[in-house]
């Protein structure tokens, strides 16, 4: 007589799941086959709990795709296409916003057909042919940048010099200014000014154009060249009563 290897009580332990709710089933080696349908399998990924490695081949063997700190992924490009701009019968802007923008050509040649219009925006555009060969069929225009300001408002009863706010230039380019003072009937005395420039917008020494003075009701100006990079108008009452003026700059 055949005694049974397992109790059924045994066997029920052995096939329900931890939570003896269901049926624990091994699969191992398993093939679907439809007939005449489609088989869907569902797979949940949560990354949070669940570990999943993205490969890339190099040709030879599997290599991980792995990102910095901020999950970007760098590429590495090892061969430097050639690329070509081409405006297509319209127009191609180049504003370095306030950077620089530099053009090398490699020791090659840089050929542009058209009509190129360059403006550094208050920075530097800064071309380097590499000992090559640069080549511009058509019109080239520079735009040089300007400084300005206009409605600069002065007021003072003080004979003695203070900055008028608003009132600063930069002449990086071509080192010129020009400001107009205009003293309207209103002030009670004349208005004195001076110019003042800067190679660091910080340490300023009094420029060699003559300091001005400009009666009431009436204009006057200060203009000059400078090999600074800014400048700035000074004023001060030409007596001690409230002088009053407003004053407009110009510079490139």
């Amino acid at each position: 007589m055949a005694f049974p290897e397992f109790q059924t009580k045994e066997v029920l332990n052995k096939v329900l799941n931890t939570d003896k709710d269901a049926l624990k089933v091994d699969i191992d080696n398993v093939t679907l086959t439809t007939e005449g349908g489609d088989v869907s399998v569902e797979v949940d990924l949560d990354n949070s709990t669940d570990d999943v490695l993205v490969y890339g081949n190099d040709g030879s063997a599997n290599r991980k795709l792995t990102t910095d700190s901020s999950g970007h992924l760098q590429v590495d490009v090892l061969t430097t296409p050639t690329v070509t701009i081409s405006d297509g019968g319209g127009t191609i802007s180049i504003d370095d916003g306030g950077g620089n923008i530099s053009i090398d050509d490699g020791g090659n040649s840089i050929t542009v057909d058209g009509t190129v219009t360059i403006s550094d925006g208050g920075g530097t555009i800064s071309i380097d042919d590499g000992s090559g060969v640069i080549t511009v069929d058509g019109d080239v225009t520079a735009t040089t940048p300007v400084d300005s300001f206009t409605g600069a408002s002065f007021a003072s009863s003080s004979t003695t010099y203070a900055d008028v706010s608003g009132a600063d230039l930069q002449t990086t380019t071509q080192g010129l200014f020009s400001y107009i003072i205009d003293v309207p009937g209103s002030s009670s005395a004349t208005v004195v000014c001076k110019v003042q420039v800067s190679n660091d917008n910080n340490a300023w020494i009094d420029a060699e154009t003559p300091e001005v003075t400009v009666a009431v009701n009436s204009k006057g100006q200060i203009s000059g060249t400078s090999f600074f990079k800014y400048t700035k108008i000074q004023a001060k009452a030409g007596s001690a009563a409230n002088a009053v003026a407003t004053i407009h700059g110009h510079a490139k």
